[in-house]
Formats: C-alpha cells, sequence, structure tokens
C-alpha cells in the first residue's frame, strides 16, 4: 500500500484496514485492496476508530473552535457529490484520539491540555466529563470490553464512574495504545532516552494488580524495564 504523509493505521470493528494520510484522506481496504476513498474531510486528523456497520469517527486536532469530532457513513466516497461528513461535537481544544465503546454507543476523547477525559452517546449528544486527570493522551478498549488510560506518565484502567485504577507507572508518556489478541498491550514513546514501541503483559486480577513490560523495539537500548507499579 502507497500512501501519501500516512499518519493514521486502524484495523476497524468490520475488520478492514483503515488509513489516514496527510491529516485529511480517509482510505479504507480490503487486504491491500483499496475499496473506500475520500479527500479534504479533515485538517489535520491524528486518530479515527470505526462501529461495525464500517461509520467512521475522528478527530480534528485544531484548537479552539476547530478542534473537533466527525463522522462518515459506512458508504462514504469521493464521487460526486462527495459524501457529506458530520460534526458530532466541536469547540474541542485540539483532541488527538478516541475510542469507541464495543458496542458502538460511547465515544470516549482525551482533551490534552485541559486535563480531562469527555464522554459522550455516538450522536455526540450528552457530552459531559468523564475523567478529570493530568495529561490524559489516549484511551483504548481490550478486548474484554475495559476502558484504558495513558495519562502523565501511567496508564490505567477506568472504572465505571471514571475512577482510575493505575497498573503502570512508568514516568513517561505512552501513546497510540493498542490491544493483541491475548491482551497484551503495546504503548509508543516517541521521545527522550527510551523511544521506542513497549510491550506489557498485564496478568488481570480482580484489581489488575501485576504486570511486567518490556521494549519490544527500541533504537536506543534493549535492556528490560520494569516500569509496573509495586
Amino acid at each position: 500500500i502507497s500512501l501519501d504523509a500516512p499518519r493514521v493505521l486502524r484495523f476497524g470493528a468490520d475488520g478492514k484496514l483503515y488509513a489516514i494520510s496527510g491529516g485529511q484522506n480517509v482510505r479504507k481496504y480490503n487486504g491491500q485492496s483499496l475499496e473506500q476513498s475520500i479527500d479534504y474531510v479533515s485538517i489535520s486528523s491524528t486518530d479515527l476508530v470505526t462501529n461495525a456497520a464500517g461509520d467512521v469517527f475522528y478527530v480534528n486536532t485544531q484548537g479552539k473552535p476547530n478542534g473537533a469530532v466527525f463522522k462518515l457513513p459506512a458508504n462514504f466516497t469521493q464521487g460526486l457529490p462527495k459524501t457529506d461528513y458530520t460534526i458530532i461535537i466541536d469547540n474541542l481544544t485540539s483532541p488527538v484520539n478516541l475510542a469507541l465503546s464495543p458496542d458502538g454507543s460511547t465515544l470516549y476523547v482525551p482533551i490534552t491540555s485541559e486535563n480531562r477525559v469527555i464522554k459522550m452517546n455516538a450522536d455526540g449528544s450528552n457530552a459531559s466529563d468523564f475523567i478529570l486527570t493530568t495529561s490524559p493522551i489516549n484511551v483504548t478498549f481490550d478486548k474484554s470490553g475495559q476502558l484504558w488510560l495513558s495519562h502523565s506518565g501511567k496508564l490505567s484502567w477506568v472504572g465505571p464512574n471514571g475512577e482510575l485504577n493505575t497498573v503502570i507507572n512508568s514516568g513517561f508518556s505512552l501513546g497510540a495504545l493498542r490491544f493483541d489478541a491475548d491482551g497484551n498491550i503495546y504503548g509508543l514513546r516517541g521521545s527522550g532516552s527510551s523511544q521506542g514501541v513497549y510491550k506489557y503483559t498485564i496478568t488481570k486480577t480482580t484489581t489488575y494488580e501485576t504486570c511486567n513490560a518490556k521494549p519490544v523495539f527500541n533504537p536506543t537500548t534493549l535492556a528490560n524495564q520494569m516500569l509496573c507499579v509495586s
């Protein structure tokens, strides 16, 4: 697959591969075959999620009043006329990440500079602060439907009322959180002396108490690091 300035790559809930290139253009692939494409649906986008029907939700990372969450319908097309996107919520301060609940009903959007995570219905209604914490960066769901948050050098699972239960306190921020089929979590660190992709094997107990972390790819050092809360 050849893309101009690729910025986002995600498998959707429908099993298809989605990409954002140039911060503006959305692509949908079935394997390596391009199925759908549309250009200029954002100014600067850094993340997207999809529901089981193939609808695409994505952020525009500009500051207020243009920072927003958008939605493209599953049958989006560049054709004439080009598919219109829907603004789910706007007037946000530079959102860079979002997560959609497994049932497709609820969106979670960290607003890092304002130290909060917004929770809203998938149509943008009933938006309210769900988590208040320092520097929330990334939210994601694991395969069991548990919500996780990377914030201020920590990784925490989120309780039903927005309470944070920290299992990793590494001191550095993790971006682009992803879970594999075995429940391991991967995070990116893009600056400092420990840049790379980190893999965390978390032993799930009633309180997610223990985990083991080591760098998967680290151009600076490949030494194992224990980064978990003791």
